[in-house]
Parts: structure tokens; C-alpha cells; sequence
């Protein structure tokens, strides 16, 4: 497997006026490498519309629970992103949460044309369960997200593999202990940047 250091390309090298040139990095890696990046395990939302990749982090010796997201377009542009601390809890309750806050973040940006990902199944297919008349432990936070869906806007969410959410499970484990908050990003940390261009050139 190749990774973004074989190909001897910084992070500098492809911001050009504020954006990525994706293209100056294909062209930087070594053929060998190319068959391997074809397997594209993220791909850009559709023209005018915003795709999130969620996560949820959760440790079970302390129950603490971290939360992480980003949102991206169809130029594969970083828009912004979450992390943080959202107390001790459950694996899922983490998941959910972090579904939660991505909403509560799209919805104050103003974006109105939605993709979600997760890559808990789990949460995928609570995603479809009758809020009003499902008994669930968490119930409380699938009401939430269900009255988020029912805004004026379109949200879709689906299953991506865990190769194609790195991105948000770094920041979900970054997700800063301590303080019981959620922080909005407008711009991402290094290693994750270097998680968005590994993402970028793996989908040609």
C-alpha cells in the first residue's frame, strides 16, 4: 500500500489561492502506485451538493464518548468541519451523536442539499425508524435527528466503508477531553488534511 509520504508531496505543494490542485498531485505519484489508488473508497457528493462524513468515538474503560465530522463539496474542497467531547456514554449513543451534531452544523451553515455517511450500520438503519412509535434506548436522540430530517431541505444518509470515513474518525478521536463541547472547525489539522488528499487522489 502506498501512502502520501511515498510520493514526496506536501500539503503546500497543491493549495493553490486557498484550494487543493488535485491534479498536481496525480501527477506526482509514481505510476506503480496508481492501480492501487483507483479502488475509490470516498467519492464527492453530486454538483450542488454537500456531503458529510460523521463518526463517533467511544472508549470503554473511561465510557467517554468524542465526536468528529467533516463536510466537503463537489470539487472535493474542505468546507468545515466538528470535533469534540460529549461526555460518557455508549458506542452508539457516540454514533448518534456525532449524526446529530452534523446536522445541527449543515442546517446553521445553511446548506439545504445533504449527503450523510457513517460507517455504523447500526446507526444507518436507525436512521429509517419511526421516531414517533420505536421504543430505543436512545430514542430521545433518534427524536432529534428525526426532527432534523424533517426540515425544509433533503438529506440523505448512507453506509460508507470504514476506509472511506478516516477522515472523521480522526476527528472524532481528537475530540478534546475535559470540556462537554462540540467546536466547529473552518479549517482542518494537519493530519487530517493529509487524510482529505489521500481521499481526493484515490478518486479519479
Amino acid at each position: 500500500m502506498a501512502f502520501i509520504s511515498d510520493t514526496h508531496l506536501n500539503i503546500s505543494d497543491v493549495v493553490i489561492d486557498g484550494n487543493w490542485d488535485f491534479s498536481l498531485v496525480r501527477t506526482s505519484i509514481p505510476p506503480q502506485f496508481l492501480d492501487g489508488l483507483q479502488r475509490a473508497y470516498w467519492s464527492p457528493p453530486p454538483h450542488d451538493v454537500i456531503k458529510g462524513n460523521v463518526d463517533g468515538s467511544f472508549f470503554p474503560d473511561s465510557k467517554r464518548m468524542r465526536v468528529g465530522g467533516l463536510f466537503r463539496d463537489n470539487n472535493k474542497q474542505w468546507l468545515g468541519g466538528f470535533s469534540g467531547y460529549v461526555g460518557c456514554g455508549n458506542a452508539l449513543e457516540a454514533e448518534l451523536l456525532a449524526v446529530l451534531s452534523a446536522l445541527q452544523f449543515a442546517w446553521s451553515q445553511g446548506w439545504r442539499n445533504l449527503i450523510l455517511e457513517s460507517d455504523s450500520m447500526e446507526v444507518v438503519t436507525l436512521w429509517s425508524l419511526d421516531a414517533g412509535s420505536s421504543f430505543h434506548q436512545h430514542l430521545g436522540l433518534i427524536q432529534a435527528i428525526s426532527s432534523f430530517r424533517s426540515r425544509a431541505w433533503t438529506v440523505e444518509f448512507t453506509h460508507v466503508y470504514r476506509e472511506g470515513n478516516q477522515p472523521a474518525d480522526l476527528l472524532a478521536r481528537q475530540g478534546a477531553l475535559g470540556v462537554h463541547q462540540v467546536l466547529w472547525l473552518d479549517d482542518p489539522p494537519t493530519d487530517v488534511s493529509t487524510l482529505i488528499l489521500w481521499d481526493a487522489v484515490s478518486y479519479f
